[in-house]
């Protein structure tokens, strides 16, 4: 019997860890999500303020390829300029 209520106390403990694990991955992308969130906002004040500039459309494209690589990484200059397309 004492065993068996060690493997099931070792099953829990290892049960709690996992949930542990879990919940901190959880935490550590939602922050991300929001970091993202506030980047993307801050940059679609940016890119409207150059939309509305009296600038010629290639020289308003440049700067906001250059907002894009200065505010993200790769990946997400990417996904910013989709969801600029969406908009």
């Amino acid at each position: 019997a004492t065993a068996h209520a060690e493997q099931g106390t070792e099953r829990q403990v290892r049960r709690q860890r996992q949930i542990g694990i879990r919940d901190r991955r959880l935490q550590a992308l939602e922050t991300e999500r929001q970091a993202w969130q506030h980047r993307y906002q801050d940059y679609t004040l940016q890119r409207d303020r150059i939309h509305n500039a009296a600038l010629s459309s290639d020289d308003k494209q440049k700067q906001l390829d250059a907002l894009r690589r200065r505010l993200f990484s790769t990946s997400e200059q990417q996904r910013a300029a989709a969801l600029d397309r969406l908009n």
